[in-house]
């Protein structure tokens, strides 16, 4: 999704990443990197923990094999 919002929108943290690119604004694109990547470390902690709610018989699989 960020890769669309740098390509395709004048508004988002991907764009916001590239006009502080032209501009070297090397805080804000750091910034904007830590964002993503905490954003994409609780999206990830979110769907592990639905995966593990949902999936709870597939784990008793796992542990026959």
């Amino acid at each position: 999704m960020i890769v669309a919002e740098m390509i395709a929108v004048n508004n988002g943290l991907g764009y916001r990443i590239l006009e502080a690119r032209e501009f070297f604004w090397s805080d804000k694109i750091i910034a904007g990197m830590i964002t993503i990547g905490l954003l994409g470390l609780g999206i990830d902690a979110a769907l592990s923990r639905l995966s593990d709610y949902l999936l709870r018989w597939h784990r008793g699989l796992e542990s026959t094999a």
